[in-house]
């Protein structure tokens, strides 16, 4: 079969190699065009079914918890001089926007950050610290 299709492809080339070339040079105009529309995203969303509930889940879950990717942020020196430039700091990251294509947004930027966590959070900590261990670490915990 594939000997039949090579032979019949090199008899057509013998034959009319100007129509032949005529129409590599339509598809690859016509699959260069199309090549042009691929997009590149690197969202683990994007490989599941768009339709599947756990999906539509996941993508709301994903825009509403912006704590899925974050910026970590390392300072070494004095307690004080740390303080006071993590409090420096957090306007500068919350005011950071990328460039958006949509044109009916006002200034066509979209913001990179929406919170920033630089202290520890310790009344949160206190009523809910437990809940945040698994269960067979908390059955080894004893009473002191």
């Amino acid at each position: 079969m594939r000997d039949k299709i090579l032979k019949q492809l090199a008899h057509w080339h013998a034959a009319h190699p100007w129509r032949l070339l005529g129409v590599v040079v339509v598809l690859t105009i016509m699959f260069g065009f199309f090549a042009g529309q691929l997009q590149l995203t690197l969202r683990w969303s994007d490989l599941l079914p768009a339709e599947d509930p756990r999906t539509i889940q996941f993508n709301k879950i994903l825009e509403e918890f912006t704590s899925a990717t974050s910026l970590v942020v390392v300072v070494q020196g004095e307690e004080q001089q740390i303080k006071a430039f993590a409090d420096r700091l957090k306007p500068r990251i919350l005011q950071a926007t990328i460039p958006t294509k949509d044109e009916s947004a006002p200034q066509n930027n979209e913001k990179l950050f929406t919170r920033v966590d630089y202290k520890a959070d310790l009344d949160f900590l206190r009523n809910h610290g437990l809940m945040l261990i698994k269960e067979a670490d908390l059955s080894n915990m004893k009473d002191a």
